[in-house]
């Protein structure tokens, strides 16, 4: 007698077989810069392009963006490489023996932690577990020291890196608003027009810019600005001194880095901040009010 084969199959409905194939893991299929988590870009080509220096590495390296210095350097800035990378060993320790913990327990927290902290770029990296880890347990450290260290300036005031990093402070938050700016002027031609610059007080933010009183709203048919810088012996006389329209805008110190500090700013809130492109807008401003070397030293006094 011929044994019959059995084969036992699996009865699948419909449903359940169009559910199976619509689970989809979204966050595997999605672009780095697509993940929520994703806060860290490289400056985008077109503005890498105008000025490349601006955003390449002068004294060190941080994150995966320039990992192991592809960048070509002389002798003298490989060895300046190296020497801050020892650097950040030094603040590393200094580091676990006041905090009291040591590097192995600061690492594992990473290691827990290193899928988020790799979504956090806009790129993936091909970037070995162990030097990744590595890379990210120098590279936090260093910054949080670095923080640390400009709170209590008094102790650390000699440090070499705390007083490459004195630049400016700005505004975490800043009201928002939906107006366009057109049809701006030059320094030069507003203050011809009557409008007169003068530093704002201490301890205003630079992005702080105003009108105290809107041109002609204390005298609407006859703007007083213009006629006393055509006539200057007018300022003279206390009663007009009311009508004259100030433009109050914060000073700030301009070094040699300036440019590359402002253009990675705007290239930061290009990218993550496009709604809230202040610095942008600012930039935008001095471009506006700045064309000649007069307006320059219109400004400057």
């Amino acid at each position: 007698m011929r044994k019959e084969l059995s084969i036992d199959i699996p009865i699948v409905m419909e449903n359940d077989l169009m559910c199976h194939e619509s689970i989809i893991d979204v966050s595997l299929a999605m672009e780095p810069a697509w993940w929520p988590e994703c806060c860290i870009y490289r400056a985008p080509k077109k503005l890498r392009d105008v000025n490349k220096e601006a955003y390449t590495p002068k004294l060190m390296s941080i994150g995966p963006f320039h990992y192991g210095g592809k960048e070509p350097r002389d002798k003298d800035g490989e060895r300046e490489q190296r020497e801050m990378e020892k650097l950040k060993v030094g603040y590393l320790k200094k580091f676990c023996n006041r905090t009291r913990k040591s590097q192995k327990e600061i690492a594992r927290i990473i290691e827990e932690n290193e899928e988020k902290i790799r979504r956090c770029y806009s790129e993936s990296f091909d970037i070995c577990h162990e030097d990744f880890v590595k890379m990210v347990l120098l590279d936090s450290i260093f910054i949080i020291e670095l923080f640390l260290r400009s709170y209590m300036e008094e102790e650390y005031e000699n440090d070499y890196i705390l007083n490459l990093n004195r630049y400016f402070y700005y505004p975490s938050t800043l009201k928002s608003g939906n107006g366009i700016i057109s049809d701006l002027h030059s320094a030069t031609e507003l203050y011809e027009a009557g409008v007169i610059f003068r530093t704002s007080e201490e301890g205003r933010m630079l992005l702080d810019i105003q009108f105290p009183n809107m041109p002609l709203k204390i005298c609407p048919c006859f703007n007083c600005s213009w006629l006393l810088n055509c006539l200057p012996c007018l300022k003279y006389f206390p009663c007009l001194e009311g009508t004259q329209t100030f433009l109050y805008v914060p000073q700030f110190l301009v070094q040699d880095k300036t440019e590359g500090l402002f253009r990675n700013l705007m290239a930061l809130e290009q990218c993550h901040y496009p709604s809230e492109a202040y610095i942008c807008n600012y930039i935008c401003l001095l471009d506006y009010l700045i064309n000649t070397r007069e307006d320059v030293e219109l400004l400057v006094d």
